[in-house]
């Protein structure tokens, strides 16, 4: 009798222990960080399939920037920021050219659809409503018109059109246009510039502080994503010679 109770009671030690040890590991694997990796976990249009997958090959940079985004994450793909509407003045006549390709699974018309290489802060709104209103309403936004009211070395003529495309512009944006042929202007584009004046009426560049093609907000907050546009080696302005930023007639306070 004795025996079959320390028999049962060491069963039940056993169980007991066996219990424990598999909440511990639960509790341990939920410290431990998952593996970030790219998987289609949400239904998606065969277009968006198609620009992961051409992206992937053709820029394995750019995807993989994007694989360690919270856009991957939550399924946000090249098609839903860079989609646009045929009548659409930006949208990429170069890309339709994608779609005569024989040497692709992809090439064909059967995916073809228009695209914009520029993502404004108008296209950003249609997820970050309340980011772009406050953006829009930023000197950030508006620094074309701010620059042009209290620079004199750009009212006066006094630097070439080459420096301002090189110095001002490259930082403070430039104003988008298409060339002949349809396409985006080489003198304009690629831009960044966080006043830049895009063809959908739009001010700015989201991407000027959260970078392509991760879009990070602890990237946009620390002091080096700043730094290029607020201490810049481009003379004679008052904010290469101080470091800070103008103030005068025309400038919100």
């Amino acid at each position: 009798m004795r025996k079959t109770g320390f028999v049962v009671f060491v069963l039940f030690g056993l169980a007991c222990f066996i219990a424990a040890g598999s909440l511990g590991a639960d509790a341990w694997a939920q410290n431990i960080p998952k593996v970030k990796e790219f998987r289609i976990e949400r239904s998606m249009p065969k277009e968006a399939v198609a620009c992961i997958e051409c992206h992937k090959l053709e820029n394995p940079g750019l995807f993989a920037d994007w694989t360690q985004s919270r856009h991957a994450s939550a399924g946000i793909t090249c098609y839903d920021c860079h989609k646009a509407a045929d009548t659409d003045a930006d949208v990429s006549q170069n890309h339709f050219k994608q779609y005569q390709r024989s040497d692709q699974k992809f090439g064909t018309s059967e995916y073809k659809v228009p695209v914009a290489a520029v993502v404004t802060p108008k296209d950003c709104s249609r997820c970050h409503p309340d980011e772009a209103k406050q953006y829009a309403q930023s000197k950030h936004a508006n620094t074309l018109e701010i620059i042009w009211k209290i620079d004199p070395w750009l009212n006066k003529g006094m630097n070439s059109d080459f420096e301002r495309a090189t110095g001002c512009f490259h930082c403070h944006g430039t104003v988008l246009r298409n060339d002949k042929d349809g396409n985006l202007d080489a003198e304009v584009w690629p831009n960044v510039g966080v006043g830049r004046l895009n063809m959908d009426g739009s001010l700015g560049s989201c991407t000027s502080c959260h970078t392509r093609h991760m879009f990070s907000v602890m990237e946009a907050r620390k002091p080096e994503a700043c730094g290029p546009s607020t201490v810049t080696s481009t003379p004679p302005t008052e904010t290469a010679t101080t470091g800070m930023r103008p103030r005068g007639p025309g400038v919100p306070a």
